[in-house]
């Protein structure tokens, strides 16, 4: 007999595995935990000044969403998981797969009745606490942009107040009336040129919050522009790749990475070498934007340079030798042939890049013949995130698993990268070019 009903399905009245239990000893921690999560928000910088900019800005709706807490960038589910297992006790290692192996720290047994799953963890966040988000990367948030954000929402809140302050004063005076219109008038004058009153107060507020979103709105556009100027320089020299050296556009990005130290001793403890004070060791990349591999691929390549500050320091003529030695040593400098474009990207810092000595690098390599167009190009400060920023933590790979005593070590453990080449650097590579610039300009 063909029965038109559809039988139940197999896991009808059962528990998803991933449900949230009603279970005080988990879910009292793991409420304590999203109220420390939610005490570690940030201001949504790029929300405040871009919509502004943008010209969406709206004073209507400025408070809309203010409830939603974005977390850091560094912070993302599996490490705020990390975080809510730690507190438990218990550590946890990924596996090649991607899963969580836990351990206790203490070396006893799990009870696993303590704590809950990462997927448990993960829509119980999504469920009951919806307006804790996790901030995606980006490149446009600088120190200047949350001091507009800090201070545009102070003025809103400190506009609020005077104007409720005001009405609960209007409604004091209307209860014990006036009995003179004159003195009304001249009360009322008094109000707008007292810069105490409440209402000259708001005014005021008013139009110091109009002028910091207004440099806010032309801090973002420079940055904004001179981003686009970088991709588009990029892209040129991607697409003149495959073309002779006269048709080449070269694009490049310096910048200095983070100091290392020499010795180190990242596999374990230092022990007594801790209060010692190891060798520094700089490290300055470019990389170039437009690096073709052996097997066809163009991609990002960088050139890092690293030497100890016996051998040299980070000031402008150890920039400038060390890209004249990067030029020479990719063959760009050509007596015969002249390139048709070379771009270098740099940061905003003024000890290194944006300087006398490197500025006056352009007209030398300009003057020089072996380039038809040379640009330098310095990003806005608080937004200069560059290639080599991301180069920087695959050059560094190895180099915070080792214990590391020798310079010849410390080469072979930052060589492990294909898309890095390591050029240790000799005291005689740097040269004093800002003598030389002296001597022509």
């Amino acid at each position: 007999m063909c029965s038109h009903v559809l039988p139940p399905h197999k896991a009808t009245g059962k528990m998803n595995y991933n449900a949230i239990e009603n279970d005080p000893n988990k879910n009292e921690p793991l409420e304590r935990h999203f109220e420390i999560l939610n005490n570690l928000g940030e201001v949504r910088a790029t929300r405040v000044v871009s919509t502004f900019v943008d010209g969406m800005y709206n004073h209507d709706n400025r408070d809309a969403n203010l409830d939603v807490t974005y977390l850091p960038i560094s912070m993302g589910y599996r490490v705020c998981y990390r975080r809510y297992m730690a507190s438990l006790g218990y550590d946890l290692e990924t596996t090649a797969t991607g899963a969580f192996k836990i351990k206790k720290e203490d070396g006893s047994a799990i009870d696993y009745g303590e704590f809950v799953s990462f997927p448990t963890y993960f829509n119980k966040w999504k469920r009951d606490y919806p307006n804790l988000k996790v901030s995606r990367p980006v490149e446009d948030i600088c120190n200047l942009c949350y001091t507009f954000a800090h201070r545009t929402k102070y003025f809103a809140e400190a506009q609020k107040k005077v104007l409720r302050d005001n009405d609960e004063d209007n409604d004091d005076e209307e209860e014990e009336g006036d009995k003179d219109e004159v003195d009304k008038l001249a009360r009322l004058t008094q109000n707008f040129l007292d810069i105490n009153r409440p209402e000259c107060a708001a005014m005021v507020m008013a139009e110091e919050r109009e002028q910091m979103m207004l440099e806010a709105a032309e801090h973002i556009r420079m940055a904004r522009a001179q981003r686009t100027l970088y991709r588009q320089k990029v892209d040129e020299a991607k697409m003149s790749v495959d073309k002779p050296h006269s048709e080449r556009t070269y694009t490049f990005v310096v910048d200095y990475g983070q100091n290392m130290e020499l010795p180190i001793f990242n596999k374990e403890q230092p022990g007594c070498t801790y209060y010692y004070s190891p060798m520094t060791v700089n490290n300055l990349g470019m990389v170039d934007h437009a690096h073709k591999y052996p097997n066809g691929q163009v991609g990002e390549h960088m050139h890092c340079h690293v030497y100890t500050d016996a051998v040299g320091k980070k000031g402008a003529n150890n920039v400038a030798s060390l890209i004249m030695k990067t030029l020479r040593g990719l063959n760009l400098l050509k007596k015969d042939t002249i390139g048709r474009e070379l771009n270098i990207i740099f940061d905003n810092c003024c000890g290194q890049n944006k300087n006398n000595t490197v500025l006056r690098l352009v007209a030398w390599l300009a003057q020089l013949g072996h380039f038809h167009e040379v640009n330098f190009i310095f990003l806005v400060v608080g937004h200069t995130k560059n290639a080599a920023d991301r180069l920087f933590n695959s050059l560094k790979q190895e180099y915070r698993k080792k214990n590391l005593y020798t310079f010849n070590q410390l080469v072979e453990a930052l060589s492990v990268s294909h898309t890095i080449t390591v050029h240790p650097t000799m005291a005689e590579d740097f040269l004093d070019y800002a003598k030389l610039f002296d001597f022509f300009y």
